[in-house]
């Protein structure tokens, strides 16, 4: 089944689990690699997201579903996963290219009607840089999510910060002190991961916690990551790194 080294085994995911995916520098990517391994175990996955994400095309065993299009949105979902191992849930259309997330009291609704194997969102936006900070309404992490995983790309760790590398940056700023210009480090990554007003002063009681760390092959940057973890280690943030 080519389950050895998981994310799914990695998160201790299992059917049922909710993942709330923030951050930024792959959080996509990952969401879409956890439908891919659930599927491998012949999981059915409801893919989605609370804030506005981009549209994704339909494929072999991926449909893609507007709420605001459904009159008996549960009925119809499920004669869709009969017919396909993955959906994508969108709220309704915001222009062409640009979806509105779902509200939550819907999502936990479909969860409690058991309508998949698992659940997978995306709870923020970045504008593709590889690190952020959230501003004080987000991420929009459901309260019935059984996991939290906060997404970060290394290839931010040594960078200057600006407005190409930081989604955010006078929260950075805010949270840690560092001014414009000033060296991102795996310090500074881990103070605003920490900071209770970023993330997890905003996700439910009893949630499991990670930090994934994505495009970190090179020494340096498993250094790094390797800080991180020591940095974390009184948080309740486990640290996994991408393959």
């Amino acid at each position: 089944m080519g389950r050895a080294g998981s994310l799914i085994d990695r998160f201790g995911i299992t059917p049922g689990s909710v993942v709330a995916i923030c951050g930024s520098g792959g959080k996509t990517t990952l969401l879409y690699r956890l439908a891919g391994e659930a599927a491998e175990r012949g999981w059915k996955t409801l893919c989605s997201s609370t804030v506005t994400a981009q549209m994704v095309s339909p494929a072999p065993d991926r449909a893609v579903v507007v709420a605001e299009e459904i009159s008996d949105l549960e009925s119809h979902l499920r004669e869709t996963f009969a017919g396909s191992g993955q959906m994508v849930l969108y709220g309704s259309e915001e222009r062409q290219d640009k979806m509105l997330g779902v509200p939550v009291e819907t999502l936990e609704g479909l969860h409690e009607a058991g309508l998949a194997d698992l659940f997978v969102l995306e709870c923020c936006g970045a504008r593709r840089r590889p690190f952020k900070a959230p501003a004080d309404n987000e991420p929009v992490i459901p309260p019935f999510a059984t996991h939290v995983v906060v997404v970060v790309g290394m290839e931010a760790v040594g960078k200057a910060m600006d407005e190409l590398s930081v989604h955010r940056p006078e929260r950075v700023t805010a949270l840690t002190g560092l001014a414009m210009g000033g060296i991102i480090s795996p310090e500074v990554i881990a103070q605003v991961v920490s900071a209770p007003e970023s993330y997890l002063g905003k996700g439910p009681p009893g949630a499991r916690w990670f930090l994934y760390c994505t495009k970190a092959s090179s020494p340096e940057r498993k250094d790094a990551v390797d800080r991180m973890g020591e940095l974390l280690g009184e948080t309740p943030f486990q640290v996994v790194c991408a393959d």
